[in-house]
């Protein structure tokens, strides 16, 4: 019995999702030294300055005790500070310190860089091509679980989702 040609590309969708992470995490982990959860949160961070212990933890889908932890050895490298909320003096707000933000525009060049070397096979017309199937689909999945909702995430002026932003409120 053969696959149908939708299951078939599934797969290799699969496939190519587990080699571009597993290629990804490496590409960090030599060159920035971090491992892909401490990059992603150092990106969150970076996303939601100032954001709480409890909010991060719930973006990443980890346990408190698990964000307690990834929090504090960001904080002994430094690339974290918690500071006190000004409106509510026994929470604390995570925000990256300047060698944080160092290290997030460097994971960014690393993420560049990785991404180039990936798309530098295909021609300007491909991946606008791959781009906007990749975006319908990401679309109809987004409609599927969660009805009502038209997009994922904030759409750039372009009307590309954007994924990692830089805004920083500490």
């Amino acid at each position: 019995m053969f696959a149908s040609t939708s299951n078939t590309l599934f797969n290799a969708f699969q496939r190519l999702s587990r080699q571009i992470r597993r290629a990804s995490h490496q590409a960090i982990r030599e060159k920035g030294g971090l491992f892909h959860r401490q990059a992603y949160l150092l990106h969150l961070v970076a996303e939601n300055g100032g954001a709480n212990q409890r909010d991060l933890a719930e973006q990443m889908d980890v346990r408190p005790s698990s964000m307690t932890e990834m929090l504090m050895k960001l904080e002994q490298t430094g690339f974290i500070a918690r500071n006190p909320d000004q409106q509510d003096q026994r929470a604390m707000r995570i925000c990256l310190t300047d060698m944080g933000k160092r290290e997030v525009e460097q994971l960014i060049a690393i993420n560049d860089d990785f991404a180039d070397s990936l798309f530098n096979t295909l021609s300007e017309e491909e991946k606008m091509q791959m781009l906007t199937i990749i975006e319908k689909l990401c679309l109809c999945l987004n409609k599927t679980n969660n009805p009502g909702s038209l997009t994922a995430g904030t759409e750039d002026s372009s009307g590309h989702e954007r994924i990692w932003h830089h805004d920083h409120h500490c």
